[in-house]
């Protein structure tokens, strides 16, 4: 069981939740061998991302579409690999005054060098039906910038625990970003329901969207979203 547990992990799981998907696939935690049982989960967790999300999500265009381009999810780990490794984790007052960078280091990535002229609820994945009314009519002030998993829990944690550590690799960063890093637009009153900072307390570890599911917050691909624009 440590061993899948420890396999799980690797590939960017937390204990918690690889404790989960044992749980949820317990003849495949009773394979003989590990290794396999450990691909098998993976993929089944990669299926049930899709039956659960919606299906025009995986519509987006995605850079990796084209063979010449280099993924953004690629462009931040390598950008994040680079600051977190550079930092002296031991020294405390630097880590404090790092703070506030640290937190939105990745977004200022992805919106001002990947998406940079892009207006902000222009770079979201997804929307909701309410949000895409206001963006239509060019309005920005009753809007939120979301992360439909908790970017500071799923990322930024894991990837600061590893670099002190140093364990960190630009590999482990790209698969918790392909997984977690999910943006989406809503309005300020659907934000002021959604369990703020955290999955909730039932989370399988899987429903990416369970947050706004549990909130009754529906959620569409945004039609401005363009990674080429």
């Amino acid at each position: 069981m440590e061993e899948l547990l420890a396999l799980l992990e690797t590939a960017g799981y937390s204990h918690n939740d690889a404790l989960r998907m044992v749980a949820i696939y317990p003849e495949l935690a009773s394979s003989p061998n590990v290794q396999v049982a450990a691909e098998k989960m993976l993929a089944k967790r990669a299926e049930r991302f899709i039956e659960s999300e919606p299906e025009a999500y995986l519509e987006i265009r995605r850079p990796e579409n084209e063979p010449n381009v280099l993924t953004y999810h690629h462009r931040m780990a390598e950008a994040y690999f680079a600051l977190l490794s550079a930092i002296d984790w031991n020294n405390s007052d630097l880590v404090i005054g790092l703070g506030e960078g640290l937190n939105k280091f990745l977004s200022n990535v992805f919106l001002k060098a990947i998406l940079r002229g892009t207006k902000k609820h222009h770079c979201t994945q997804l929307i909701s039906k309410d949000a895409l009314a206001l963006v239509e009519a060019g309005k920005s002030e009753n809007l939120v910038f979301e992360h439909v998993v908790p970017k500071d829990i799923y990322i930024q944690k894991p990837c600061e625990t590893r670099a002190k550590a140093n364990n960190l690799t630009v590999e482990f960063i790209e698969d918790v970003l392909r997984r977690y890093w999910i943006i989406a637009s809503v309005t300020s009153a659907e934000a002021s329901g959604l369990t703020a900072r955290h999955m909730p307390a039932n989370w399988d570890g899987m429903e990416l969207l369970a947050r706004y599911n549990s909130s009754g917050v529906a959620l569409v691909p945004n039609p401005f979203f363009k990674l080429d624009s």
